[in-house]
């Protein structure tokens, strides 16, 4: 591998006091399940030290990147650098992949991954016109059949000695160089390509190639002979970006009509809420959703005014699917309810609120905290000695059962 990945500086004490934190619920069920679906069959991978290993390297990676947690098809590159190198050090390698080397490609909305297939499709529709209109007329789809080798940098396609060459070759020229091993594949195996006749006559062909690749010298020639500038396919990647970027962004505003917000107040959300300075491939952590409502152009409630307690019982209501993460999505469905919503919308958001432990019923002491921290919020301070009365009188009529719980209804 790369001499740049030789010299990483770890710091392992750092690696071991993230293991110590917990990770959001369903990002440890994702990394769970794919565990034994990573290079099954493996003797290393299957090993307890092996799985413990894999678990340990996506466990911190997830901490240290919040708005990416964890994406499948990350176990295996993980997988193949712990061959190579120790845990804490496999954690930096996958840190420049995620932010420096393939951004946006183990992100929720996978821009980066949508933006590097449209160039590879763009450069294939003017170098390699034959083979374009070829799998035009069969409708084949360029992504169909490299969204794989991309996602799990051609670990689980290769043979592990082709892999670790792809990738010394990426790591050395960046970003652009995945780009160029996609399109010259399809350059080196066009003849054949060209004599074919559906998808699964093209994917059964490169699979057998791929499986006992013994081609390295021509790929290699096919790579440097590549007369392609990295500055061109730099410049069409940010094209590419710039467009997907729009189309989510309206595909996201189209599916927040019933908010009750209006299309300009989404607009306004959508650009604050990607603007942020930790929002990235489209979520936030959720440890920043008070940071981004206390300068929200559409709520005005006073949020730097609630409790520690108050701001995580608000946190799990917006990150809606558990993930450490709230997408915007989650984040204007949630904030419609709370500033807009009906009156019974308004009462089972409070629920969850006031249902700090997420128990499922609210005891006494859950609704007397959140009623006085929201005369706080509310600047409501003289108010606040009411807070025990209304405690009081709402549970003498509603508790029946006197367990000093409530249910909603």
């Amino acid at each position: 591998m790369s001499s740049q990945l030789s010299s990483l500086e770890v710091n392992p004490v750092d690696y071991t006091n993230e293991l110590k934190k917990p990770l959001p619920k369903s990002v440890y069920q994702q990394i769970e399940l794919d565990l034994p679906r990573t290079f099954p069959g493996n003797p290393i991978f299957e090993s307890p030290a092996g799985t413990r290993a894999m678990r340990e390297v996506l466990h911190v990676c997830a901490l240290q990147n919040p708005t990416i947690g964890y994406c499948q098809s990350m176990s295996f590159v993980v997988a193949v650098l712990l061959l190579l190198y120790p845990k804490a050090h496999v954690v930096n390698i996958l840190n420049i992949l995620i932010r420096d080397i393939v951004p946006g490609y183990w992100t929720h909305t996978m821009t980066g991954l949508q933006a590097d297939i449209k160039v590879i499709e763009f450069l294939i529709s003017k170098n390699l016109t034959d083979l374009y209109q070829h799998f035009k007329d069969l409708r084949i789809d360029v992504g169909t059949i490299s969204t794989a080798w991309l996602l799990t940098l051609f670990s689980t396609t290769f043979p592990i000695c082709t892999t670790l060459r792809l990738w010394d070759y990426l790591f050395a020229y960046g970003s652009s160089a995945i780009i160029k091993i996609v399109f010259c594949i399809f350059k080196l195996y066009k003849p054949k390509l060209l004599q074919l006749s559906d998808l699964i006559e093209v994917t059964s062909f490169l699979n057998e190639r791929f499986k006992v690749f013994n081609n390295w010298d021509d790929l290699i020639s096919e790579l440097n002979g590549c007369n392609i500038p990295d500055e061109r396919i730099t410049q069409l990647q940010k094209n590419a970006t710039i467009e997907i970027e729009k189309r989510t962004k309206e595909r996201q505003l189209g599916s927040l009509k019933n908010t009750k917000f209006t299309l300009e107040e989404l607009h306004e959300l959508y650009q604050h809420f990607s603007t942020h300075p930790k929002s990235s491939g489209g979520t936030l952590p959720t440890s920043e959703l008070f940071n981004v409502l206390l300068h929200s152009p559409i709520a005005s409630e006073k949020w730097n005014e609630w409790s520690e307690q108050g701001k995580k019982a608000l946190e799990k209501i917006f990150d809606e699917n558990s993930d450490g993460t709230i997408s915007f999505k989650e984040f204007c469905v949630s904030l419609a309810v709370y500033s807009r919503g009906s009156r019974e919308e308004k009462m089972k958001f409070s629920f969850q609120v006031y249902d700090m432990d997420k128990s499922g019923s609210i005891e006494k002491d859950e609704m007397l905290h959140y009623l006085m921290n929201h005369y706080k919020c509310s600047g409501l301070e003289e108010e606040k000695t009411k807070a025990q009365n209304i405690t009081d009188i709402i549970f003498s009529k509603y508790d029946e059962n006197q367990d000093g719980k409530l249910l909603c209804l």
